[in-house]
């Protein structure tokens, strides 16, 4: 594809800021990370130190203008993050279903030793009965704590020695741990509809509470444990499938909001690192009202206007080096450049360069290089002397594909980037005859004036 093309081009110091960027977004993402899998009690040292070097290496390869490397390295930690996060949000809410089930089993346990110690006339402690009783009338116990009245009350009746308590005994309190009773029963690998209702509610409130909807949770865990208790069969799943629905529906809200407020935060760190804070104060105060008022439409109307804002003040304070710097490496192709050229380019949003011993074709670079992308297209010169049907585009068009090839290369090995966003082939479209462009016939171009007036060349000529 060697016709006409438009670029996108960003020079070194704008990556620089780019990535400076992304870094302290990268940070806040670890942060709140962090935050998220100590809530599930899911974090361990190990693990925390690791993601933090990783993303200190980060920082090295930003320091050492790496950005290849970033791209690949980057994108993989922020994949890493978000689907740890999903899977340690499925962790603990399997933990929590398994830790309810063992429990389940437990108090079983518990009720049928309370029953054969009274029957038999066995007489428990008071701490051990105590612990017993409660967790039959279910107060919330420590299952590690059952666990061991359990154990306590299992040995004390079965050292009276009777055959059928024994044989009681084992079929309903062989245990030794919560493990023990989890594979005995099977809750490991339960696949049973309700244990999969149970499963789904629970990662759903996992995911709430990381949303920060934590004080709705109570209410539908209650309910929850209402429908368990007064429901069974079809009732109790027709129940269950309702409440799903129910908490999906608040999950989605949530979501929406969590995403919108993740905008935000990115936006205001790129200000902070950018320097445009008060840029967009009054896009930042809409955007709080909004969020008061639960009000999306207005809160993605200030999200926007936030975004337009940096844009506009990046595109001021990069447009000039973008077309120096492109300028540059264009005169290191051979092109011939002179000073007062970017601000023709800036007034005029089009300039045709020409190559020093190329005398039938040009450079055309057109377009606002403050919005970073540009055309450039090879045309054929006016004062030729060519008839455009005579002259060779494609050939012209295939010599210029290899110089911006090698422009490309130069400017990577220099940290900035130049992509081709569309292109078509070389020879698909006639060449343009175009004038090239003179810096005499502009007044200011080449002075200190911010303004450039063009003028007829013959009048520059005369003079």
């Amino acid at each position: 594809m060697s016709g006409p093309k438009i670029v996108r081009f960003v020079p070194l110091p704008e990556a620089r800021t780019s990535w400076r960027v992304w870094i302290e977004q990268a940070r806040a993402r670890l942060t709140s990370w962090e935050k998220h899998c100590e809530r599930l009690r899911l974090l361990s040292d190990s693990e925390r130190k690791e993601n933090r070097d990783r993303l200190e290496k980060l920082v090295l390869m930003v320091e050492a203008d790496d950005f290849q490397g970033l791209v690949a390295d980057g994108e993989s930690f922020l994949k890493y993050l978000s689907a740890d996060l999903e899977f340690k949000v499925e962790e603990a809410a399997r933990r929590e279903v398994f830790r309810n089930k063992a429990l389940e089993s437990a108090t079983h346990s518990a009720k049928m030793l309370l029953r054969l110690a009274s029957e038999n006339g066995i007489a428990l402690s008071q701490r051990t009965a105590g612990i017993l009783q409660r967790a039959v009338d279910r107060p919330i116990v420590e299952i590690e704590v059952l666990e061991q009245a359990i154990l306590q009350a299992a040995s004390l009746i079965m050292s009276s020695g009777s055959g059928k308590i024994d044989r009681d005994l084992r079929s309903t309190v062989a245990v030794e741990h919560v493990n023990t009773w989890l594979d005995r029963n099977g809750y490991r690998d339960a696949e049973s509809s309700m244990d999969a209702e149970l499963l789904s509610i629970d990662m759903l409130l996992h995911q709430l509470e990381g949303l920060g909807r934590e004080s709705e949770v109570p209410e539908f865990q209650s309910r929850v444990s209402d429908v368990t208790r007064r429901y069974s069969g079809s009732q109790r799943r027709l129940a269950m499938q309702a409440l799903t629905q129910e908490i999906q529906s608040v999950l989605t809200t949530a979501r929406i909001w969590s995403d919108l407020q993740q905008q935000f935060d990115d936006l205001m760190i790129e200000a902070e690192v950018e320097g445009d804070i008060l840029a967009i104060e009054a896009e930042v105060e809409a955007f709080q009202r909004a969020w008061s008022a639960r009000n999306e439409t207005a809160a993605r109307t200030a999200l926007a206007g936030q975004r337009k804002l940096l844009d506009a003040e990046k595109h001021s304070r990069f447009a000039e080096q973008r077309r120096n710097d492109l300028l540059n490496g264009l005169a290191r192709l051979g092109y011939r450049v002179s000073e007062g050229l970017s601000k023709i380019w800036a007034a005029e949003k089009q300039i045709v360069i020409r190559k020093a011993g190329e005398s039938e074709t040009g450079l055309e670079l057109s377009g606002d290089l403050s919005l970073s992308r540009c055309q450039m297209r090879v045309v054929l010169l006016d004062d030729s002397g060519k008839d455009p049907s005579t002259v060779d585009g494609k050939a012209a068009e295939d010599s210029w594909c290899s110089q911006l090839e090698r422009l490309q290369k130069e400017l990577e090995t220099a940290g900035a980037s130049l992509v081709i966003e569309r292109a078509t082939a070389s020879g698909s479209v006639p060449l343009k005859v175009a004038r090239s462009t003179w810096v005499p016939d502009f007044e200011g171009a080449g002075t200190d004036s911010e303004i450039v007036v063009g003028r007829r060349r013959e009048q520059s000529r005369g003079q």
